[in-house]
């Protein structure tokens, strides 16, 4: 039995369809308010594609990385995975382990579209190989660097990373020695906690909702930081601009709801909340909505 998996190019972003609002135009969302519900058909607004995955290869739920040509999976042994956009199978490679060249886990997977290259992030390097499996490039990554929530392909020499309990958390990280280069110049007041800290049997653990604070546009990314009241697009060409506000601030909430990152399509703005509530004792919590906005 063939693998189908279903990509929604548009509303996803999987792919450079995501567009960003007209310069100048700051949209505000009020999320004390209620919204009534309104359907949507899927097809008026978004490219849909059925994918029927080569079945010779036994691959995990989601993939780690879709680019233009590829759809990358990656398992638990390490085996990177590489589909055409068509479900054929091309290749696959596995540098797991603890020495020169080999990631010992992998947390994010980036992909140059410069070099083609593909690029692993395993905490405390990056490596980049090629579709082959072939190493390029090692770079040894700073201790401050070891737990980024989010690292993306920027520019042709740099990478964008979001720190953790970081009152500047957007970074710039150089692709030739792996050093942060510089800020994106966001600095937030105060760091805001996106998790809840839990007790079982004596151990302390922490719980994180779902949140996404840099999504791929078109011409950049959307940069939505918990800390922040505003949204921002980083734009490769025209720099940094102000986008998208809450109408409420975050900060003095004891139980905030965050606010993700949202895309375009359709004549509409899809974005999503959390609510930072959790009951360890049940298991249940961080309730999450889904909105649109209709564009002017």
């Amino acid at each position: 039995m063939k693998n189908i998996h279903l990509f929604l190019t548009a509303v996803l972003c999987a792919a450079s369809s995501c567009s960003t609002p007209e310069k100048g135009e700051l949209l505000e969302v009020d999320l004390s308010t209620s919204a009534p519900e309104k359907e949507v058909v899927l097809q008026d607004i978004s490219t849909v594609s059925y994918v029927a995955l080569d079945d010779s290869v036994v691959v995990p739920s989601r993939p780690r990385l879709v680019t233009d040509t590829r759809i990358i999976y990656v398992d638990s042994e390490g085996n990177f995975l590489i589909f055409g956009k068509d479900g054929k199978y091309l290749k696959q490679f596995n540098h797991k382990g603890q020495g020169p060249g080999e990631y010992p886990m992998v947390r994010r997977v980036l992909y140059d579209a410069a070099t083609s290259w593909f690029w692993v992030y395993s905490g405390n390097k990056l490596l980049a190989y090629t579709e082959d499996g072939e190493l390029r490039s090692e770079l040894a990554l700073d201790e401050s660097l070891m737990n980024l929530w989010e690292l993306v392909d920027y520019d042709a020499g740099h990478f964008l990373g979001n720190r953790m309990n970081s009152t500047e958390p957007y970074i710039l990280i150089s692709k030739k020695d792996g050093a942060v280069v510089d800020t994106l110049g966001l600095s937030i007041r105060k760091f805001v906690e996106p998790y809840i800290k839990a007790e079982d049997g004596g151990n302390i653990f922490a719980i994180t909702p779902a949140f996404y604070q840099i999504v791929r546009l078109r011409d950049g990314y959307l940069l939505s930081n918990l800390g922040l009241d505003t949204f921002y697009v980083a734009d490769r060409l025209q720099g940094l601009r102000p986008c998208l506000r809450r109408s409420e601030s975050v900060h003095g909430i004891k139980e905030p709801t965050f606010l993700n990152a949202w895309v375009e399509a359709g004549g509409y703005y899809f974005y999503s909340t959390v609510e930072k509530r959790f009951a360890p004792e049940t298991q249940e919590g961080f309730p999450q909505e889904y909105y649109l906005m209709e564009k002017n």
